[in-house]
């Protein structure tokens, strides 16, 4: 289990962050993981999605520029490395935890997206949610699909479509109601 995670965007300009950030995730998988749960703050793009609900990624919008951490000649698709049923056990855990499907836009920051034109363009994209994180490491654990690994991904929302974004107010509500996405976690566990 990771306490975090490395983000390409902790370091935009070194190229390290890129074998880092592979490193995090295929040090599971060569370890024997076969079932990874990604986890993510993330902002709302869309009502009903709305703060301090969990969202089932059920796939992911990525934009054409986006870098990953992958190596010349493998070409994946993050989101095949999402698993259909690990997404419909969770969803199916506890309705009370607010749980929703959604698709996650994956931008890297550490910017945010701006209100006026990105959330909209993203929308029309097909997102649901926006995040800086889980692609990655979601693009990896595509690479040992044929090895057994499942992946499933859990958003917690920390941002509505129209606030001003803070860092600061989205780490606050996340510690705030980690209880929440605990208690998911350790129901999904139970069931696995």
């Amino acid at each position: 289990m990771l306490r975090g995670r490395i983000h390409l965007n902790e370091d935009p300009g070194n190229p390290a962050i890129f074998k880092m950030a592979r490193l995090q995730a295929e040090m599971l998988f060569q370890l024997g993981v076969k079932k990874l749960i990604l986890t993510c703050a993330a902002g709302s793009l869309i009502l009903p999605v709305e703060v301090g609900q969990i969202v089932v990624v059920r796939n992911f919008v990525l934009p054409s520029s986006v870098e990953l951490p992958l190596w010349g000649g493998e070409h994946v698709m993050p989101e095949d490395a999402l698993t259909p049923e690990l997404a419909k056990l969770a969803r199916n855990i506890e309705t009370r935890l607010c749980v929703s499907y959604g698709s996650y836009a994956y931008v890297r920051g550490p910017g945010f997206e701006g209100r006026a034109h990105d959330k909209e363009n993203l929308r029309r994209l097909g997102a649901d949610i926006v995040g800086m994180s889980m692609v990655p490491s979601a693009a990896i654990a595509q690479l040992y699909q044929e090895e057994g690994v499942q992946t499933l991904g859990l958003a917690y929302i920390t941002n509505d479509n129209i606030e001003e974004h803070s860092h600061e107010e989205n780490r606050r509500r996340a510690i705030a109601d980690r209880e929440k996405l605990a208690q998911l976690l350790e129901n999904i566990i139970k069931e696995l």
